[in-house]
C-alpha cells in the first residue's frame, strides 16, 4: 500500500514543479475559519478508511524580522476526526520555550449539522498554562463539541529570539497527512545551511522575493516546501530515532554578509555551545570544589586507591545513593548539594555531581553532552543546542578514556545506558571541545546451554543454564531487585508450563562485572512426541530462542542495533541405547555482506550424543536499509533451524 502512496506523491510533486511559486498572501494553502463542505465528505485516499483522523492541512511560516534579531513563526493545522479513537488529537499541548514569546492563539471546532457548518470557538479561558521544566511552559487545551466527523483547527504564532537555527519542520505524522507546507524567509545577506531528511518525499523551491515582507536589508530568500498525501509514519524495529528518517527540514545560520555586522554573536558552533555551557549557572557554574563533596569523597575513597578503584567506588556510591527521576537533561534543576541531600535528580543533576566527585578525588573528569537515541543523531554541521539533552562524565585513564553514567545502578561502571548509544557526543573542554564516539564496543550477549536425555518413562530430563551479559543482564538484575528471586523463578515455571522445574539457582545477581546466570533442572513429558517407532524432539523445546523481529516485506529506515549482539545456544541430546538417528537438521553458515552479521548452525553426532551449536552475531551496529532483505533472511534462517526436529528411530 505504501508504494501506491509513494507513486501518487511523486506524480503530484511533478505536477507542482511545473508551476512557478510566486508567493502572495492568497497562496496560503489554508486560511483559518474557511472550512468547506467538501472537507467533511471527501475521502481523499484509501488509507483514510483505516485512520482514526487525518490532517487536512499542516501549514507553517517562519520569517526573520526586519531588525534581524528574531524570527516570527506561525503554525496552522486542520484535522478531521474520523473515529472516536481519533479524539486524542483534540487534546493539544504546545511547548513554549524560554526563547519564545507567544503572540496569538486561536482554535475552533466545526461540525456539519443538517447541511450547515456549525462553528464552536475555543474560549481563551480554556487554555491552561503549566510549568514543565525550567524554561519550558506547556499550553494545554481540549477542543469543545468533538464528534466523529468533526473538523478541528488551531493556529498560533510566536516570536523566536534566536536566528542561529530557524524553526524546523517535519512532514509526516502518526496519522495520514493530505497536505503539509512550510514557508521560510530571511534576508539575502543571511546565509543559512538547509538540512533535509528524506528529501525525495517533498518538493522544495527557493527564490528571491520581496512579496511576503520587506526588511531593511533589501531582498530576501524564500523557501517553499510541500509534501502531499503523506502516509503515517510507522515505527520500525531497531531504529534509534524516527526523526533521522522522517521527511523534514531544518536551518542553521552559517554567516551574515553585512558590513560592520559580526556573525559570531548569532552563529552557533559546537565551540560556542562549549563556551555557553561552561559559563552557564545551570551547567559549568555548578562545578567547583565544595566542602560537602570533599567530605563525602573522603568517606568513599582513600589516597591509596588506584585511579580505576576511585572511579568504580565513586560511581558505585552515587548509583546506590541517588535515584534517577526519569528526566533526561543536559542542565541542572537544583544545586549539587540538594541533589546529594535529597538522593534524587535528573540525569544532569546526577552526572554533574559524578563529575565533581571525580574531580575532588583527583581524577580528571569532564562533561560530555549528547543527544539520546530518541532525539535523533547529532549532525556536526548543525550546532543546535536544543538537540542536546544529556550529559556524561568523560575520564582519561592510562588504559584509554572512559564514559561514565550514574543513573543506572544495574549497569557496570564502565557501561553506558543504551539510550546514550547514539553515534557521537561533544566533549566540553572549557571553551572548546572534541567529538567522542559513544559506546561502539558495547555488547549484549545471551548464551544458553541445554542438556537433554530420555529416561525409561519416555520423559525428557534436562539441565538449563542461561548466561546474561550487557543490557539484558542489567534489566534482569533490576527485575530481581524489584520483585525478588522467587518471583523470577515463578515466571520461568509459568513460561515453561508443563515442566517440572527444580534446583532453581541465580548466580551473580549483585556482581555487575560478572555474567548473571539462571540455571535449573527439569523434567517434561510433553516436549517429546512418540509415534510408532519414532521419537520427535525439538531441541529448542519451547522455541524460546531467537525469533525474527523483521517481518515486514519492505524497510524504510536503516537498522540500528545500538550495540553488538550475540545470542548462542549449545544443546546436547543423549540418544537412548535402543534408538538411532533417523534425521537431524543440516548444518548451515550464513554471512551478511561486509560480515555485518553471521549465523552459525552446526550439528554433530558422535556415538550416542547429538550436539547443536547455534550462534547468531550482529557485528555491525548500523546496517543500511539496502541490506534489509539479507538481514531478514538471516534471522529467518535462524528461526527455521530452531523449528526443525530431531527424529530418532527404534532399533529393536
Amino acid at each position: 500500500m505504501k508504494s501506491n502512496y509513494f507513486l501518487t506523491h511523486i506524480f503530484l510533486l511533478l505536477c507542482l514543479s511545473l508551476f512557478s511559486l510566486n508567493v502572495y498572501a492568497n497562496d496560503f494553502p489554508v486560511v483559518f475559519g474557511e472550512v468547506q463542505h467538501a472537507e467533511f465528505t471527501a475521502s481523499e485516499f484509501e488509507i483514510e478508511q483505516k485512520a482514526s483522523a487525518i490532517v487536512l492541512c499542516d501549514f507553517g511560516q517562519c520569517a526573520v524580522t526586519e531588525n534581524g534579531q528574531s524570527v516570527i513563526v506561525t503554525k496552522h493545522i486542520r484535522i478531521k476526526i474520523l473515529k472516536s479513537t481519533g479524539y486524542d488529537w483534540a487534546d493539544v499541548e504546545i511547548p513554549i520555550y524560554e526563547s519564545m514569546k507567544l503572540k496569538e492563539i486561536q482554535a475552533c471546532t466545526y461540525n456539519l449539522i443538517k447541511g450547515e457548518i456549525q462553528k464552536t470557538e475555543l474560549s481563551k479561558k480554556m487554555i491552561l498554562h503549566e510549568d514543565y521544566l525550567d524554561g519550558i511552559e506547556i499550553l494545554k487545551f481540549a477542543f469543545p463539541n468533538i464528534k466523529r466527523g468533526s473538523i478541528i483547527e488551531y493556529q498560533y504564532s510566536f516570536e523566536l529570539f534566536r536566528i542561529s537555527g530557524l524553526w524546523s519542520w517535519t512532514f509526516p505524522k502518526s496519522i495520514p497527512v493530505k497536505h503539509s507546507e512550510f514557508w521560510v524567509q530571511y534576508p539575502f545577506e543571511f546565509k543559512y545551511k538547509v538540512n533535509k531528511t528524506a528529501e525525495n518525499l517533498f518538493y522544495h523551491n527557493e527564490l528571491m522575493s520581496n512579496e511576503w515582507y520587506f526588511n531593511k536589508f533589501g531582498p530576501s530568500v524564500f523557501h517553499r516546501f510541500i509534501a502531499v498525501f503523506q502516509s503515517p509514519y510507522e515505527t520500525e524495529p531497531y531504529v534509534n530515532s524516527k526523526y533521522n528518517f522522517m521527511a523534514g527540514v531544518e536551518f542553521h545560520l552559517d554567516n551574515i554578509d553585512l558590513p560592520g555586522v559580526s556573525s559570531s554573536h548569532f552563529i552557533y558552533s559546537f565551540n560556542k555551545i562549549s563556551k555557553d555551557l561552561t559559563e552557564s549557572f545551570y551547567f559549568g557554574k555548578k562545578l567547583g570544589s565544595k566542602k560537602f563533596i570533599r567530605d563525602a569523597v573522603a568517606e568513599v575513597v582513600s589516597s591509596s586507591d588506584s585511579q580505576l578503584e576511585k572511579i568504580e567506588k565513586i560511581r558505585d556510591h552515587l548509583t546506590k545513593r541517588l535515584r534517577w527521576n526519569g528526566e533526561n537533561r543536559m542542565t541542572t534543576k537544583k544545586s549539587l548539594a540538594k541533589t546529594y541531600r535529597e538522593g534524587e535528580g535528573s540525569s544532569a543533576d546526577i552526572n554533574l555531581l559524578l563529575i565533581q566527585f571525580l574531580q575532588d578525588a583527583g581524577v580528571d573528569a569532564f562533561p560530555l553532552v549528547l543527544s539520546t537515541r530518541s532525539r535523533g543523531t547529532i549532525d556536526r554541521n548543525f550546532a543546535k543546542s536544543d538537540r542536546l539533552n544529556y550529559v556524561l562524565a568523560y575520564v582519561e585513564t592510562k588504559y584509554g578514556h572512559l564514559l561514565l553514567d550514574a543513573t543506572d545502578r544495574f549497569l557496570p561502571y564502565n557501561m553506558l545506558p543504551r539510550k546514550c548509544l547514539n553515534g557521537e557526543g561533544w566533549l566540553i573542554l572549557d571553551v572548546k571541545g572534541e567529538w567522542i564516539s559513544l559506546g561502539e564496543d558495547e555488547k549484549n550477549s545471551i548464551s544458553t546451554q541445554i542438556k537433554l536425555s530420555i529416561d525409561e518413562n519416555e520423559k525428557l530430563n534436562g539441565y538449563y543454564k542461561r548466561k546474561f551479559k550487557g543490557y539484558d543482564a542489567a534489566r534482569l538484575r533490576e527485575r530481581i531487585y524489584l520483585d525478588g528471586e522467587e518471583k523470577l523463578e515463578q515466571s520461568y515455571k509459568d513460561f515453561f508450563g508443563n515442566w517440572d522445574i527444580h534446583d532453581f539457582q541465580i548466580q551473580n545477581p549483585d556482581n555487575l562485572n560478572e555474567e548473571i546466570i539462571v540455571e535449573f533442572a527439569f523434567e517434561t513429558a510433553d516436549d517429546i512426541i512418540n509415534a510408532n517407532n519414532y521419537k520427535y524432539i525439538n531441541p529448542f523445546l519451547k522455541n524460546e530462542g531467537i525469533s525474527n523481529p523483521f517481518s515486514a516485506k519492505e524497510r524504510y529506515s536503516d537498522i540500528n542495533f545500538a550495540c553488538l549482539q550475540e545470542q548462542q545456544y549449545f544443546i546436547e541430546l543423549e540418544i537412548p541405547e535402543d534408538y538411532s538417528i533417523y534425521d537431524i537438521p543440516e548444518s548451515m553458515v550464513k554471512i551478511l555482506p561486509d560480515k555485518g552479521g553471521q549465523l552459525l548452525f552446526n550439528v554433530t553426532s558422535i556415538n550416542n550424543k547429538i550436539t547443536i551449536l547455534h550462534k547468531l552475531r550482529i557485528t555491525n551496529v548500523n546496517i543500511p536499509v539496502d541490506q534489509y532483505l539479507g538481514l531478514k533472511k538471516l534471522y529467518q534462517y535462524s528461526a527455521d533451524k530452531q523449528a526443525q526436529m530431531i527424529i530418532l528411530e527404534k532399533t529393536n
